[in-house]
């Protein structure tokens, strides 16, 4: 699972004319999207046929998650207007997070026509990857690269593209970049440290796993990958003591196996897959996390532990804007609730 990375006041900036309900456009702003809403439902009533008022309602319930809601609002925007390309790319976020990854895909080829941005380019390449199209993909990465080389997700996945076709010494070339770019991607820095062990870099290898410890003090494949480092090394000592910790915390693995086939069991229970997800951060595996995430999130569309678990689990991958904005959110359904 791949979310796009759409910054919220981008798709606002320059949006406002003079006439716009400027009311509405501050409380969007602040992130006061359950105020805006019903001033953007009643100036969308007052004017049905002016295309930025469906927009900024659209982008305010994408803002809240709700993105049936939002892709009518932002479908009926570009056919009033189809030569905005913020509102294709909000179309196909909308679509991209209720897993229409092909109908996404279709939205964000019509973005990056109207504006070849690096954001455009990068969104229409994280709908390839989940639509399985990975030369798609390549193509839109390397032209999100060539207009903003230091985007820290498109190097990042742009690596791990080069990882599975078994260039590592291309892939570590490009996880470096993206950890220049955003040192805060633990995923980046885990899958450096597997990249550099492959090429014999055995020091870059350790710093990279005692790195992801750092963040992640249970992370398994860390501790393993450390432990066969150790033993490699002729540092028997310190590789038992390596694998001792992991095999600690290979009792999460028993527990996320538990935890998986409930999940199984009962595929539409988001409290089985919030369960699950949280083993899964816990043992490092943040990308398995996050697509159980998206599931509940879809499941249980007004659970608030979904967002601060999806809050932490982007942090993870380098995805501190998406983090914050979860993370609000959630903050916005625990002060409904109370």
């Amino acid at each position: 699972m791949r979310t796009i990375l759409v910054g919220g006041l981008l798709l606002l900036a320059g949006a406002a004319a003079a006439d716009s309900p400027d009311r509405a456009l501050e409380l969007l702003r602040a992130g006061r999207s359950a105020e805006a809403e019903p001033l953007l439902e009643a100036l969308v009533q007052e004017r049905p046929g002016d295309g930025r008022r469906h927009y900024f309602l659209g982008f305010c319930r994408l803002s809240m998650f709700r993105f049936l809601e939002a892709e009518a609002s932002l479908q009926r925007a570009v056919e009033l207007d189809p030569g905005q390309a913020s509102w294709w790319q909000a179309l196909g976020k909308a679509r991209f997070e209720q897993g229409r990854y092909r109908e996404a895909m279709t939205s964000l080829r019509r973005a990056v026509e109207l504006d070849p941005s690096p954001g455009n380019h990068f969104a229409l390449a994280a709908a390839a990857l989940n639509a399985s199209e990975p030369q798609v993909a390549e193509s839109e990465l390397r032209a999100c690269l060539a207009r903003e080389a230091g985007h820290a997700q498109a190097l990042f996945e742009l690596g791990r593209i080069e990882a599975d076709r078994g260039d590592d010494e291309q892939a570590a070339v490009l996880f470096r970049r993206a950890l220049a770019a955003d040192p805060s991607n633990v995923e980046a820095r885990f899958r450096l440290g597997l990249s550099s062990a492959r090429l014999g870099r055995d020091d870059e290898a350790r710093a990279a796993h005692e790195a992801v410890l750092q963040a992640v003090p249970g992370h398994a494949g860390a501790l393993y990958q450390l432990a066969r480092l150790e033993q490699a090394a002729g540092r028997k000592e310190e590789a038992r003591r390596r694998l001792a910790e992991f095999r600690e915390v290979s009792r999460l693995e028993d527990e996320i196996r538990f935890r998986q086939e409930f999940v199984r069991l009962a595929p539409e229970d988001p409290e089985q897959r919030l369960s699950l997800a949280e083993s899964q951060l816990a043992a490092g595996r943040t990308l398995e996390a996050l697509e159980q995430l998206e599931h509940a999130r879809r499941l249980a569309p007004a659970e608030p532990r979904a967002y601060r678990l999806l809050g932490r689990a982007l942090r993870l991958v380098g995805r501190g804007e998406e983090a914050s904005r979860a993370e609000a959110f959630a903050a916005s359904l625990e002060g409904g609730n109370e």
